[in-house]
């Protein structure tokens, strides 16, 4: 444990000063500061004031939608720019790790190879996790002393993010090892947080309106339960946000299955990459 600790502390400060992490981190800050401003001005004050409780709406109900309408526009925006951003922070992670010189330096200490992969990867989901809960939790701080709600769905919806980062950074991890090159990695999960999720995730209405062929739409939907859901968490975690009950699971099931089968392969062509 010793040994996975220091290697996620190390990783965690090389990720930390690259300068992608940095511009995440003031792009974060800086859009706080406007949300700050936003909520300080004479407008929002008079606005939420009029929203407070009254005899015909005791509950609030209008502040509440107000206040869970503004958390879905922040919570919606930042889940695809987190997730875009997260995956080109991790990309390198891995195959920097594999360069001639770096590889034989870490192999000749007494590490296990699993305990080393480990390592690294940990290292890179706790920059995820630190970036993601620094923007989330201060913004959540925000509109809530800003209003007076406190709701939990914007907090809660950091876990579709971590969790469908997780199920793309196993994708990228295993292509990291057998190209040696995050650049291939970094495209593949590029390509299906953008396009092919959300097509797979519209099929119906989209695709299949395309593609007559039974066969070709049986293809369709199992290429559908094998990629990362990436959209289908996207929804879910403006669900949360919305305090709607969540009906459909399966993508939690989707991207959990995605990590662990990738994973595995990634430890298992970690084990017996030549170096």
């Amino acid at each position: 444990m010793r040994q996975i600790a220091a290697l996620i502390r190390e990783t965690l400060l090389e990720s930390l000063s690259k300068k992608i992490v940095l511009a995440f981190a003031l792009l974060s800050t800086l859009a706080l500061v406007v949300l700050v401003g936003y909520c300080l001005t004479d407008g929002f004050r008079e606005q939420i004031a009029n929203l407070r409780p009254t005899p015909d709406d005791p509950s609030g109900l209008a502040l509440l939608e107000k206040v869970r309408s503004m958390q879905s526009g922040i919570g919606g925006a930042f889940y695809t720019v987190a997730v875009l951003i997260a995956i080109f922070i991790t990309a390198d992670i891995v195959p920097s790790m594999m360069e001639k010189g770096v590889i034989d330096l870490l192999l000749s200490k007494p590490l296990q190879r699993s305990t080393l992969l480990a390592g690294k990867v940990l290292g890179g989901l706790a920059v995820v996790l630190m970036l993601v809960s620094y923007f989330t939790v201060a913004a959540w701080l925000v509109i809530a002393l800003a209003t007076g709600v406190w709701t939990i769905g914007l907090l809660a919806s950091m876990l579709p993010i971590l969790l469908t980062f997780l199920s793309l950074y196993a994708v990228m991890v295993f292509l990291g090892i057998l190209t040696r090159s995050g650049v291939v990695g970094m495209m593949v999960c590029y390509l299906i947080a953008s396009t092919v999720s959300v097509l797979l995730f519209s099929r119906e209405e989209f695709l299949f309106q395309l593609v007559t062929s039974e066969a070709l739409r049986s293809a369709v939907t199992g290429l559908y339960y094998i990629v990362p859901q990436v959209a289908d968490m996207g929804q879910i975690a403006s669900m949360m946000i919305q305090g709607k009950t969540i009906m459909n699971t399966s993508p939690f099931l989707n991207v959990a299955a995605v990590s662990v089968v990738f994973f595995g392969l990634s430890a298992v062509a970690f084990e017996r990459k030549e170096f």
